[in-house]
């Protein structure tokens, strides 16, 4: 059986089109570290959507970005990158040895 998918939304306002990129990536890290710390890995093969609306009488941008998970559990969610086809990716969790 396929798992349950659930969708993760944020919402705001951005006041100059300049600092949007910057304001997506922000808000990208913090939307994909939020659902591992609810126990959902990111869906790699939907990825992230993002939309942006002009208003041009207040001269602000309304934006929307919309990301989809699948529960895995805390643990398992820490340990991974996402999903792709279907396939939990582990995390490149390479520690450098120290030298004496």
């Amino acid at each position: 059986m396929h798992k349950n998918v659930k969708r993760f939304t944020y919402e705001g306002v951005v006041g100059d089109d300049s600092s949007i990129p910057r304001t997506r990536e922000n808000y990208e890290r913090m939307m994909l570290d939020e659902m591992a710390d609810t126990g959902y890995a990111f869906l790699l093969d939907l990825g992230t959507y993002w939309s942006t609306k002009y208003y041009p009488r207040e001269d602000v941008y309304e934006f929307k970005l919309t990301a989809y998970g699948v529960y895995v559990g805390k643990v398992k969610s820490c340990q991974t990158d996402g999903i792709l086809h279907g396939r939990l990716l582990p995390s490149d969790t390479h520690q450098t040895k120290q030298q004496p």
